[in-house]
Formats: C-alpha cells, structure tokens, sequence
C-alpha cells in the first residue's frame, strides 16, 4: 500500500487536484480507502440480514486504535513524532459519536437505526471534516499556541517567531511513544537495542 495506495491519495489531495490539508485528506480519503472492506462487509451483512454490523463497527475502531497503532510504533525503521493533539481530537469526537449512537440503539429506537437517525451520524462524518478542515485553528484556540504538524517538512509559510508546540517539549504526552519508536529505530540501524 505505500508504493501506490498512499502516492495515489496525496497527489489526488495535492493542490493540482483537490486541494486538500493533509489533515482534510485523512479524514476523507485515507479513511474512506482504509475502511472499505469494513463497509463492503457491512453493506453485504446488512442485506443479508446478518448480525454484523454494531459490534464489528465498534471492534474495527478499537483494532484500529490499539493494534494498527502499536504495530506501526513497533515496526517502523524511523522515529514517529507524535503529539497529544491529533489523539484527544479524535478520540473526543469518537466518544461523543458513539454516545449519540449508543442513544440512538439504546433509548429512541431500541435495538435499530432509523433512517433519520443514519441521516444525523451520516452528517456527524461531514461534521468531523469540517473539524479537520478547521484542525489548525481549534488547536490555537484551546491552547493559545500554533500548531506544527511533526510532519511538515519544514518548507512550511508559517511565521518562524510564532509559538511552536514540538514533540520533544517537556509537557508531551507521547513522549514514551517516541521513546519506543527511537529504541526500534537503532535496533533497525544497529542491529541492537539501545
């Protein structure tokens, strides 16, 4: 998938052709090519009339959180900077996704999806991207500082003098991830552990 899935999606969201933020282009393109064997699988289960559905939306987000997650950490050959950020972004509107859901299954109409309530989590995923369109600024509005994103290049247009939020600051939460993810880098490049 990274010689031609990853390529394909960033010149698709480059400013030749959709003009997509890296952020927008995640949360639509990269999400909606990484999810669609679990949509495939939930349309055939749904005109089946087969018990998938519920639950293995709910064990593909946690598989996806923990498992894709730590695997990534553990494998890569390079340091992966991480910030808080990007986490307590998507997993608070995660948890309020599944809230409205679960008060959708649970109390307005007992064990079943309505066709207004799939309207309203349908326009909650437009929601999201709106919010990831508007990443940038809802960081600098809850924290007073701009935010970097690890993985720009540094050819970025920001103002060098402005607030920076960095992975090595001493207040990052990920900082043991990057711990991890440097210690799996030596040993790719050294052939040991630090």
């Amino acid at each position: 998938s990274d010689e031609f899935f990853v390529p394909a999606l960033e010149e698709m969201a480059s400013e030749k052709h959709l003009n997509l933020t890296m952020d927008v282009a995640g949360a639509t393109l990269m999400a909606a090519g990484g999810s669609a064997p679990e949509l495939a699988t939930s349309i055939v289960g749904t005109f089946q009339e087969s018990a998938v559905g519920f639950g293995t939306i709910v064990g593909s987000a946690v598989f996806n959180v923990l498992f894709v997650i730590s695997m990534v950490s553990f494998l890569s050959k390079e340091v992966l900077q991480l910030t808080w950020w990007p986490l307590a972004r998507d997993s608070s509107y995660y948890v309020i996704s599944l809230a409205v859901l679960g008060v959708f299954m649970g109390v307005t109409s007992r064990g079943e999806i309505v066709w207004w309530e799939a309207l309203i989590l349908f326009m909650m995923y437009f929601g999201y991207v709106i919010l990831m369109k508007y990443n940038r600024k809802l960081y600098t509005v809850l924290t007073g500082k701009e935010y970097v994103d690890p993985e720009d290049d540094g050819d970025s247009k920001e103002d060098p003098t402005t607030q920076r939020t960095t992975p090595e600051s001493s207040d990052d939460i990920c900082a043991p991830i990057n711990n991890v993810s440097r210690a799996t880098r030596a040993y790719y490049t050294h052939g040991r552990w630090p």
